[in-house]
Order: C-alpha cells, then structure tokens, then sequence
C-alpha cells in the first residue's frame, strides 16, 4: 500500500509535466529574482555570513537576523504558493496559467499553517535532537529523527490540501483520518529516504567530477522530491477525505 501511494504520486506528478511545471517555475523564478534583490540591497557579506557563519564578521548580528527572516518568510510563501496551485490542480481540476493565481488563494493561510505543523512537529522531537548528539547512537538517532519528522508530517499533513481547496480540519482530526494507513505512511517515509539516499550516491560523483552538470542534476532532483512530497500529501487527502482510488 505505501509503494501505492508513492506511484499515484508519481503518476500524478509525471502525468501532469506541464501543469506541474507552470505551477513551480513561474513561482521559483520571482522567488529567486527577489533573493538575488535582497543580496544587493543587504550586501553579499550578509547573506554570505548567513551561509558560511564567520566569527570575524563584523556586520551587524540584526541585519543577518532580519535576512534569514526574510528569506525564511519568501520561501515559505513561495513553497506554499506552489503547493496551492498544484492541490487545486489535483483536487478542482483547475489549470494553472503561466503564472498560478496569487489574488482569492488561501496562500498566507496555507504558509500559516505550514509553519504551525513545523513548529509543533519540532516541539516534539526536541528530545531526539538532544540524543543524536551522543557520540554512539548518534547517527541512528538522526535517521530515526528524519523518520519520525517525515511520519508526522504527513499524517498531520494533510489539513494543508484541506486548506487549499477551502476545507478546514484539525490536527486532531488529520490524525484520526490518517489512523487507519498509520503502517502504509511509515512505508512511505521509508521509500522515500531510500529515494533519496539513492539520488545522492547517483549525484555524489558526478558533483565531484562535473560541479556544473552536478549542480542542474540536484537542482532537478530537488524540485521532483519537492513535487512529489505535495503529491503524497494531494494523494492521501483525496483517498482518506474524498474518496478516492489510488492508481493501479
């Protein structure tokens, strides 16, 4: 069941190649041209101390401070906004144009709400990030960590395709909802970590030997993973709220 999930995922996400793409270049585009408008107007040494922290930086601790802020806000609202468009693709069968719709879309709840699930689902694994710092278990720690902040996610998850598509449900809700594919997301979550641990051994040599060519490697390999975790979650609210069957 979880392998399920995953492919109606993909099959939603490579079946639709045009639409996803109108949804997430338009959006990645103004997202990057206003970083890079950021970097000019605050300074690359800013920005570049955000990056690589220097104990000899001499800049100003808000000015950095403000620009994570600001970087943080614009990616969240950019995510969202793709994430927006592509659940009302998926769900309404509304077909974004070059540029998905801003006006009369839930894109500040939705960026509300995805930073409340992150800051709760961080609450909770507080204690896991304490104990990954143990010199012996620490590795194990972490992945079990990774595991457990991908697990809630996505069986909480899925008050965001409610939101986009205007039907509001409570964590508590997400969670009984969920209940009954409890072993199937936790599959998935293992098919994904596989996934990617497999793109980065493909991508670890070829970065190494051709930096260019590696560099557009990940960047593709980067927006299909972002992609297909939206579609996970478009694809288990459409079967656990609506209804629907997942493909064969």
């Amino acid at each position: 069941m979880g392998w399920k999930i995953v492919r109606h995922a993909f099959v939603i996400l490579f079946g639709n190649i045009v639409e996803a793409l109108k949804v997430s270049v338009g959006p990645m585009i103004i997202g990057a041209v206003v970083a890079f408008q950021v970097i000019r107007m605050v300074g690359a040494d800013v920005v570049g101390n955000l990056v690589t922290p220097d104990p000899t930086y001499t800049g100003q601790g808000t000015s950095s401070l403000f620009v994570a802020l600001l970087f943080f806000v614009g990616v969240l609202f950019v995510i969202s906004w793709i994430a927006v468009s592509w659940h009302r693709f998926v769900l309404l069968e509304e077909y974004p144009g070059l540029f998905p719709a801003v006006l009369n879309r839930p894109i500040a709840t939705y960026a509300g709400q995805t930073g409340k699930l992150a800051f709760l689902i961080a609450l909770c694994i507080v204690p896991l990030g304490i104990a990954a710092t143990l010199p012996v278990l620490g590795n194990v720690i972490f992945l079990f960590s990774f595991f457990a902040i991908a697990f809630l996610w996505f069986r909480v998850g899925i008050i965001l395709p409610g939101v986009a598509v205007g039907k509001r449900m409570g964590i508590a809700e997400a969670w009984r909802v969920t209940r009954p594919l409890s072993g199937q997301i936790a599959s998935v979550v293992f098919i994904l970590m596989f996934l990617n641990l497999a793109v980065s051994l493909v991508l670890f040599p070829i970065q190494s030997g051709m930096p260019l060519v590696g560099a557009v490697l990940e960047l593709i390999a980067s927006w299909i993973m972002m992609m297909l975790g939206i579609s996970i979650l478009t694809t288990l609210y459409g079967h656990l709220v609506e209804g629907r069957t997942l493909a064969e």
